[in-house]
């Protein structure tokens, strides 16, 4: 019974420096992922052609939408891109 609580201890506390090691690797490269802070400015292309801006976006919340992962959820994702904008 003893060596089974002592294996077990181990466990716990070898699952806690990993989640202590996990949490600290997360923080260090957090601004790493996007490649700076938020709200860098960007410049994309709109449906017309005319370029756009960070600064369009500024004041009111938006929601960019990139493309869709499988063509027979293009109907889903509009419907639900639809009732968040009707929600807000």
């Amino acid at each position: 019974m003893k060596i089974f609580r002592l294996v077990l201890w181990v466990i716990i506390v070898a699952m806690a420096l990993a989640l202590g090691w996990l949490t600290y690797e997360w923080q260090r490269t957090e601004n790493q992922l996007a490649g700076g802070p938020y709200g860098t400015p960007f410049e994309l292309v709109d449906q017309t052609g005319k370029p756009i801006t960070e600064a369009a976006f500024r004041g009111r919340p938006t929601a960019l939408f990139f493309g869709f992962p499988l063509p027979g959820n293009l109907p889903n994702n509009l419907v639900r891109a639809g009732r968040l904008a009707q929600a807000g």
